[in-house]
């Protein structure tokens, strides 16, 4: 499916439109979305959460649409994906980098929000941070 996404997407681009919002009206019966305060390590944020339901005749089940794929961007969940595929200890300045960035405070700050998440730990005072082993 990934592979065919491109062609999927233009596709859908060039698509009339009043045949589409048909289709859809005729699969999908409604999409909830909705808004609560989760929990990650000692970090409590807002997190969008949405349910796709289609019609009966399709699917009985509604299919959860994660808040990683609708909700707002989580800059220090990116950072512990960075470090989680880091194979050595990454350190403020090379965050900074990556993330295109001058301001290290900035970017400390969300480095700190991962590491509350429970997501990352620094090792030594030089060492840089690298992935926490989740048990």
């Amino acid at each position: 499916m990934i592979q065919q996404y491109g062609a999927l997407v233009e596709r859908l681009h060039n698509a009339d439109r009043v045949k589409l919002a048909h289709a859809i009206s005729l699969t999908v019966a409604s999409i909830t979305i909705e808004l609560r305060t989760a929990q990650t390590g000692d970090i409590e944020h807002p997190e969008l959460v949405g349910k796709l339901q289609l019609h009966e005749s399709l699917a009985t089940k509604p299919i959860v649409i994660p808040d990683e794929e609708i909700g707002r961007r989580k800059i220090w969940r990116e950072i512990a994906d960075l470090i989680r595929q880091s194979k050595q200890p990454l350190h403020l300045k090379e965050i900074c980098q990556h993330f295109g960035t001058t301001d290290a405070s900035h970017a400390a700050y969300h480095i700190r929000r991962a590491e509350a998440a429970g997501l990352i730990k620094k090792i030594g005072h030089q060492g840089g941070w690298v992935a926490k082993k989740h048990s």
